[in-house]
């Protein structure tokens, strides 16, 4: 009777409801929404709820909707197995839609097992401001990156920091930046390996090109450059070994041509910082000008010019002036009322301008009268104040080379040498033309040979002539010169002796004399006049 009772209890709605149609089963619950609904707490199938148990078995990949705090999953479901108490984590945790990792107040840490998130395309992982986001929290990653599909979405957060939160993530593969972004920021970049930069922009300003720097640069080492350098400021240097400007080149010591700055100076060229310049050749422009052919005009009163400039120790007056034919000269006027005129007749008047290469004559006090001084020029000038006729000096116009002209005679310079011609025979006109041996000539059948820095055949131009001569000790009628050459050199060269024989002794003593006239009449061809003078 008792279980009869209890089991016709079961009958009663309020305790068991069954929903034949729609086959569901509701315990406290008449109205059953699942296959079994326990009350309002448990639902089993459609609908939500909540369990509760004291123990839950298997590996509950189909439970959905499970918060946990476990951080990966048992390899068995048995409890009874030692796989039940050994965790496994997928390597990848797939972000399917824009995602925005944000923690509860009570941190700003959240974190996950998984090694690697892969955000799908076109959507966004975001981590909330002032949040910190752990992917890996079990340092379980040691393969690397897993090879992903898709083309991915995109993780946004205000930071990126390493691991340990103290300093800056790796990029394992690198980073590629869209078109049209780039690195920005106050910091700085550091690399210990190549920066390669693959543009091919040609560079046209300081802000066009496959790089551009807004600020200095600083090298340490050498710097390779295929193309062209063009710099807007100055340019520093402390060797170079070729310097091709378009503009002014300024050396910090000098300037030298064919050797090292060691050595003091150049092969070719040496010009100081000085402004000192040697040439051993040629120099060729077409002008030249500069302060150093520039006197400064003053006056002593009305009796005397005052002349300072090149040539004179100080302040001089009335002083005889020389000048060379071909180059440019500055008379500046700082005399007050006194104005200074170039002319052809004789001091204590006015007398008549000469005005062949002048600019400015009888020029006034704060003018400059600027002389180039023509090849036709005449040996003898005058400088002549035309307000007092005390007020004047003489202007002596020579030829450039080693001959100076001083009160009308012509000097020339000479290169004296203590060893005999015998044994070195080299006569150098790129020093004098007028050569001296002061060693006595020795031996017979000697040769003098005519050089020059540059070479003879380069000095000088078809149908062009030059006289050279050699003086040189004797003591004794068997030492003498019967021959020459030229740049070294013996053929080409047709010599004719003046009385019609080629010498076969020199002087017994004192100086014998010979001379050449030199005529080029084509490319290391000569016809030389020569001359023997004996003085014994």
């Amino acid at each position: 009777m008792s279980a009869a009772r209890e089991l016709g209890n079961l009958g009663n709605q309020n305790a068991l409801t069954v929903d034949t149609a729609n086959l569901k089963v509701g315990i406290v619950s008449t109205s059953p929404v699942g296959e079994l609904q326990v009350g309002s707490a448990i639902t089993m199938g459609s609908a939500s709820g909540i369990i509760s148990a004291t123990a839950y078995y298997g590996d509950g990949a189909n439970l959905e909707n499970v918060a946990s705090a476990g951080l990966g999953t048992a390899i068995s479901s048995t409890k009874t197995e030692a796989n039940n108490l050994i965790y496994y984590t997928n390597a990848v945790l797939g972000i399917g839609s824009t995602t925005t990792v944000v923690t509860p107040a009570s941190t700003n840490v959240a974190y996950t097992q998984y090694t690697d998130i892969d955000v799908t395309e076109n959507c966004d992982l975001i981590v909330a401001d002032g949040d910190d986001f752990v992917p890996d929290v079990l340092g379980l990653s040691t393969a690397g990156i897993s090879n992903m599909s898709g083309a991915g979405g995109r993780v946004r957060a205000g930071q990126f920091v390493n691991n340990a939160g103290s300093g800056a993530p790796q990029l394992p593969y690198g980073a590629e930046i869209p078109v049209g972004y780039g690195l920005t920021g106050a910091g700085q970049i550091y690399l210990s390996g190549i920066a390669s930069i693959t543009n091919t922009t040609e560079s046209t300003s300081a802000t066009t090109g496959a790089l551009v720097i807004s600020g200095g640069v600083g090298i340490a080492k050498s710097l390779n450059v295929t193309g062209n350098v063009t710099v807007g400021g100055t340019l520093t240097y402390e060797d170079v070994t070729n310097i091709d400007s378009v503009g002014i080149v300024t050396g910090r010591v000098g300037f030298y041509a064919g050797t090292t700055q060691g050595s003091g100076t150049g092969i070719g060229a040496t010009i100081l910082n000085t402004g000192n310049a040697v040439f051993a050749g040629i120099v060729t422009a077409s002008s030249f000008s500069g302060a150093t052919n520039e006197w400064v005009l003053g006056a002593d009163g009305t009796s005397h010019y005052t002349f300072t400039g090149p040539g004179l120790t100080g302040a001089e007056n009335d002083p005889s002036i020389y000048v060379t034919r071909g180059e440019k000269y500055n008379f500046k006027n700082s005399s007050g009322g006194h104005p200074f005129r170039i002319q052809s007749t004789p001091n204590g008047s006015t007398g008549t301008q000469y005005n062949d290469g002048i600019t400015n004559n009888d020029a006034g006090d704060g003018t400059t009268l600027i002389w180039d001084v023509q090849f036709d020029s005449p040996s003898l000038l005058y400088y002549q104040c035309t307000a007092h006729a005390n007020m004047g000096g003489k202007i002596y116009v020579g030829n450039s080379g080693s001959g100076t002209l001083l009160e009308g005679t012509l000097v020339e310079g000479m290169t004296s040498t203590t060893t005999a011609y015998s044994s070195s025979s080299d006569l150098n006109i790129s020093n004098s033309n007028f050569h001296f041996s002061s060693a006595n000539l020795a031996g017979t059948n000697n040769t003098l040979n005519i050089m020059s820095n540059t070479g003879i055949n380069t000095d000088m131009a078809d149908n062009q002539v030059m006289n050279v001569t050699a003086l040189t000790a004797v003591n004794a009628s068997t030492a003498f010169v019967d021959k020459i050459s030229i740049d070294g050199k013996g053929v080409g060269i047709t010599t004719h002796w003046v009385g019609g024989s080629v010498p076969t002794d020199g002087g017994g003593s004192g100086v014998d004399t010979y001379s050449f006239n030199i005529m080029k009449t084509g490319d290391e061809t000569f016809i030389v006049i020569a001359n023997q003078v004996k003085t014994s």
